[in-house]
């Protein structure tokens, strides 16, 4: 579970609106990090090899879908990268999904 401006978010909220909307795979990558004392949330995920095109409205219209269904769900604003199939790092094992780059006193 990680705190983003006093919201609880749990990573599982994150991965079941990815898994719910079929034009994405279910990799993805979530960073959190401290911009002018406010914590901000970067999600890559990958697009699927059929939805991923080179039409910019195309894969704007996904972004905007997905970044609504994120905000519906967890209440705070995520900024989506769409990102190419097989581009996030695959690990053996548990995956590690999140990255905090906070630096908490």
């Amino acid at each position: 579970m990680l705190i983003i401006r006093g919201v609880n978010v749990f990573p599982t909220q994150i991965e079941s609106v990815i898994l719910e909307l079929p034009e994405f795979e279910p990799h993805y990558m979530l960073t959190v990090d401290r911009v002018n004392n406010t914590d901000v949330m970067e999600l890559k995920v990958e697009v699927r090899a059929d939805c991923y095109s080179d039409e910019i409205n195309k894969m704007l219209a996904l972004k905007k879908k997905l970044t609504a269904r994120l905000q519906s769900v967890l209440g705070l604003g995520v900024d989506v990268k769409l990102v190419e199939p097989r581009t996030i790092e695959r690990s053996m094992g548990k995956a590690k999904r999140v990255i905090d780059n906070r630096k908490l006193i």
